[in-house]
């Protein structure tokens, strides 16, 4: 009886010891697939301002002030346009799209990575490397990984501070590494996004302060890094106003920050806004949210909420919840810096669920109900894409109304789809929750694969702005500037390989100069102008500007 207890103990540690390895293991194929998409799409969003800012810091030598067709860009704070003029050293020197969605691809790897070494901090491998899936594989960020935005940005500031203050905490000996860990991650969330950043900080700090007590608000480790990092992104505010007030520009970098965040848009629909948000961010975030909300083995009856371990991780999710519920033109991204304590919840909640400690509480069955119908819809899917494939590989013409996509990657596609669907779980009780989060992570990562492979491409086949900054690019001779009136049209402009600066009342062509005008009837060109179509099927007029404009189509 002692041989066989000394050989299950020996064979429990051979897979504590081997989980490390083979979690590093899967989450790199988690993240060979996130690479794989980065280069499909063109330019997306807001990415087309991230090039142009990164590109006129490399030209003008000036790290302070961002601009933007030659105007100080104050929207978001500089940190992005930083650290896409490093990931050019990467490119050659050149700032594309590629360069600008290695920030948030890196982001996105170091928020996993972190969630996975924050388990064998506190002795939970295997929690670790279950929150790194959840949060990689989770709908938002296979799609969020690979545009160059700063939402990833600000998730991984969050996440460094989060993780050291609800999760790992700290011994006395590490108080000075973890004020300098939290101060760095947090100087990240304010530089990446400005006061967006505070709703999350605040949660964070008010589930420590409820955990510890009213003693926790004495101590240096609560009330410092904030304090420090608001200071240090300060500097940087403070650099811009004077410059700015050197400049007599009347800007205040504070003042757009704030601006930004609140911005409030149209207040028509506004229950249709909260509904989305809620609803975006339960789908967006799955696996993990559908864990947290409908399972869990606990040895409290009152569920998640009514333990006392995750509590905190439960208000610190509650609060920005709130505070975003009730914001103006909200949506489901701008909670995605807790969707990493999100993900760490979910997996302790599976963690516990893998050993046979605690009693079985409701939600169980729900989650295998919702499993089997994802699950089946899923199946379906497979099959279909199967079918059509099969079909136009003996005729390309069927199917007309299917995207136009090679039989060979419908087949491809339908085989992902079956496989995450029916490759089976040895060793797991069925309708468990265990089995219900194996096959969420699967189906995700088949779709993650999907994505990757077949529909990225397929997409980015389809490269209108490409072709409008191809057409400016043949009338304009290299080395040129070309001055414009062009409101918007950010991606597609960015992707021209000429300098362009805007009209302004400050600034404007003279005669000689290159122009890219929206004044089609009467355009300031002299003969040999053309028309430019624009990707939204509006035209512009460029040739070489012959007297002074007026700034009718400045870009606000």
């Amino acid at each position: 009886m002692n041989s066989e207890l000394q050989q299950l103990d020996s064979s429990s540690k051979d897979d504590t010891t081997s989980l490390p390895l083979l979690g590093l293991l899967f989450i790199g194929l988690v993240v060979i697939l996130h690479c794989f998409s980065l280069p499909h799409l063109e330019l997306q969003g807001e990415e087309g301002r991230r090039v142009i800012a990164a590109r006129e810091m490399m030209s003008s030598g000036d790290p302070i002030i961002p601009t933007v067709w030659g105007q100080p860009y104050l929207n978001k704070p500089p940190l992005y346009p930083w650290l896409t003029v490093l990931a050019s050293n990467f490119t050659g020197g050149s700032v594309n799209a590629i360069t600008v969605r290695i920030p948030a691809l890196l982001a996105t790897l170091l928020t996993g990575l972190l969630l996975f070494l924050s388990g064998s901090r506190i002795g939970r491998p295997r929690a670790g490397f279950i929150a790194a899936l959840l949060f990689l594989l989770c709908p938002v960020v296979i799609r969020k990984s690979t545009l160059g935005e700063t939402d990833l940005l600000l998730t991984a500031g969050v996440a460094i501070y989060a993780l050291e203050m609800l999760v790992i905490g700290g011994s006395k000996r590490r108080k000075l590494f973890s004020m300098i860990w939290m101060s760095a991650g947090l100087s990240i969330a304010f530089l990446a996004k400005g006061p967006s950043a505070l709703p999350f900080v605040i949660g964070i700090m008010m589930a420590t302060a409820r955990r510890d007590g009213i003693s926790r608000h004495r101590e240096l480790t609560w009330w410092g890094p904030p304090l420090l990092a608001l200071g240090i992104s300060s500097l940087w505010a403070i650099a811009v106003t004077l410059r700015l007030e050197q400049l007599g520009s009347g800007l205040s970098a504070m003042e757009v920050w704030f601006g930004e965040a609140a911005r409030s848009g149209s207040q028509d629909g506004w229950w249709i806004h909260r509904w989305e948000f809620i609803a975006g961010v339960f789908f967006g975030y799955l696996p993990a949210s559908l864990l947290m909300l409908l399972s869990g083995k606990m040895n409290s009856g009152a569920g998640w909420l009514g333990d006392h371990r995750y509590r905190p991780l439960a208000f610190s999710i509650v609060v920005p919840f709130i505070i975003f519920l009730l914001w103006p033109s909200v949506q489901p991204r701008y909670l995605l810096p807790v969707l990493p304590v999100i993900a760490w919840l979910a997996a302790m909640i599976l963690d516990e669920s893998f050993d046979d400690r605690y009693p079985s509480v409701s939600g169980e069955r729900a989650l295998s109900i919702v499993t089997d119908g994802i699950r089946a819809v899923v199946t379906v899917a497979g099959v279909v894409a199967v079918a059509v494939g099969v079909a136009r590989w003996f005729d390309e013409s069927v199917f007309t109304n299917i995207p136009a996509v090679a039989p060979g990657e419908f087949m491809l596609l339908g085989t992902f789809l079956l496989l995450s669907t029916g490759l089976p779980f040895k060793g797991v009780e069925r309708r468990s929750v265990e089995q219900s989060a194996l096959r969420w992570i699967l189906m995700l990562l088949a779709w993650s694969g999907c994505q990757a492979t077949i529909l990225l491409p397929f997409r980015g086949s389809d490269r209108p702005g490409q072709e409008v900054a191809r057409s400016i690019e043949a009338v304009v001779p290299l080395q040129q500037q070309v001055w414009h009136d062009v409101s918007g049209r950010w991606n597609s402009l960015a992707q021209v390989e000429r300098t362009l600066k805007i009209v302004s009342k400050q600034v404007q062509p003279v005669p000689g100069d290159w122009f890219l005008t929206m004044e089609t009837q009467q355009p300031h060109l002299q003969d040999g102008w053309r028309t430019i179509e624009l990707r939204d099927g509006i035209q512009a007029c460029i040739g070489i500007h012959q007297r002074r404009v007026s700034t009718k189509g400045k870009e606000k």
